[in-house]
């Protein structure tokens, strides 16, 4: 059911049969009154697809082919129509930029929601932006702020503190401070601890390491308890060469 039903097409339903669609340009007032909307999405037998679309004309106020005059056809050739109603959100038309904004919300609100249910804490939800594949386990702590990329899964025990971007994979009892980045690639172990103003790009966190604030981490694997120094830039890239070419290895105590 729609809460705003007006630029829909009404589905008129009777005896529990989908009679017919109809675009709200073309509806009269009692059908107008109907809240009970085409979402868009449509299951047509293959055997008769062909017969109904030929028999489809251009008979209405936009002198358009509406695919949803099938339906009528399908009912007055004997065939079963039925509707299944759905939750609005999960169908909301996206028609413009400020709609494909509000169903991006819908979307955060339903991710947010399952993600309370694995056992994340979030301090400020709104603020906290998730992937769809994004996976939690256990007792996540998020601050305000962060942004989660695609491909990410946090280990129990983590924490995430405000104002972070995370493409990583977090292992347990892991903490993120505000003000940093883990773009995509990098795989961060148990027990790491990343500060503020510090990047990871396609790097490897060993188990206990750190890196406290002020570091850029590219393409390295940082052995476990190293302890990575403020300033501290490791890059394999000069800039004209392929990025990903010759991972560098075994940082330690840097």
């Amino acid at each position: 059911m729609a809460g705003d039903p007006a630029p829909y097409g009404r589905l008129i339903v009777r005896n529990g049969m989908l009679e017919r669609i109809v675009e709200s340009r073309d509806a009269d007032a009692a059908e107008k009154a109907v809240n009970f909307c085409n979402s868009g999405v449509m299951c047509i037998d293959g055997a008769l697809i062909g017969a109904l679309l030929g028999a489809i004309k251009d008979d209405n106020v936009k002198r358009e082919f509406y695919l949803t005059d099938a339906v009528a056809i399908a009912r007055a050739a004997g065939h079963v129509a039925i509707a299944v109603d759905g939750d609005e959100a999960e169908f909301q038309g996206i028609n413009s930029r400020a709609e494909l904004a509000a169903a991006e919300k819908a979307l955060q609100r339903r991710l947010r929601s399952a993600a309370f249910e694995a056992g994340v804490s979030m301090i400020d939800p709104d603020t906290v932006w998730l992937a769809a594949d994004t996976k939690f386990a256990a007792d996540v702590t998020i601050g305000p702020n962060v942004r989660f990329g695609a491909g990410v899964s946090v280990g129990s025990g983590t924490e995430i503190k405000g104002s972070a971007t995370s493409r990583a994979r977090a292992s347990a009892a892991t903490s993120s401070s505000a003000l940093c980045a883990h773009p995509a690639g990098s795989d961060v172990a148990d027990q790491v601890h990343i500060g503020n103003f510090v990047e990871l790009k396609a790097t490897r966190m060993g188990r206990g390491a750190k890196a406290n604030h002020l570091a850029y981490l590219g393409d390295s694997d940082i052995g476990p308890a190293s302890n990575i120094g403020a300033g501290t830039i490791a890059v394999n890239y000069d800039g004209f060469g392929n990025a990903d070419r010759g991972r560098s290895r075994g940082f330690r105590r840097l």
